[in-house]
């Protein structure tokens, strides 16, 4: 454990808030990595327009986007923006930790019900954290999905734990057109379900 800890610690040495984030293990902070690393591997690629968050609580998945986020457009000159969504008003005060990576000009926090906020722009990066009901996650999917640009992602937490996540997803999927999505699950703790637009 040791080990992985220090390397972790150095592998994010140069941005603090998120090495603290991912070595203060709870039920996401394992896929953070995974997620960071898969923004900063696409956006090598192709320009990113958009990253956006459904659930944000304390800020752990935030603070991991946002890094990514920050990097992509200070080293490679990009413009993207990053949007997270929550019912609580507190969570915006997650700025605070994210004024720790560098200024805050490519986030924005929007109160409301994920399901229900107004949305036109294109999508690379989708989270879906929210409440984890079956109703609410499937809305979610069907109101978010259509604005994933081909070769973009949709993750998932807690897939493996949560009953309403599992069933939304294998509701929706075979809904949708064939050969459009690859769904993958990440055996983790909690389970990641990522979902990849081909």
């Amino acid at each position: 454990m040791k080990d992985t800890f220090n390397f972790l610690k150095d592998s994010f040495k140069g941005n603090k808030e998120l090495a603290d984030t991912i070595l203060n293990w709870n039920d996401i902070s394992y896929v953070l990595p995974l997620m960071y690393i898969d923004i900063r591997i696409y956006a090598c690629n192709q320009p990113i327009d958009n990253i956006v968050e459904l659930g944000t609580r304390g800020g752990e998945s935030t603070v991991a986007l946002y890094s990514a986020v920050y990097e992509i457009n200070t080293q490679l000159d990009q413009s993207a923006k990053m949007t997270s969504i929550d019912i609580s008003p507190e969570c915006e005060s997650v700025r605070t930790r994210l004024e720790r990576i560098g200024p805050t000009d490519w986030w924005t926090f929007i109160t409301g019900d994920s399901a229900k906020v107004e949305w036109s722009d294109p999508i690379d990066f989708l989270l879906i954290d929210t409440s984890h009901e079956y109703e609410q996650t499937l809305k979610e999917l069907n109101k978010w999905t259509p604005f994933i640009k081909q070769g973009g992602t949709v993750w998932m937490h807690d897939v493996s734990v949560n009953k309403g996540v599992s069933e939304a997803i294998h509701k929706w999927l075979p809904e949708q057109p064939k050969d459009t999505w690859k769904y993958y699950e990440v055996p983790t703790y909690a389970g990641l379900a990522w979902l990849k637009k081909i």
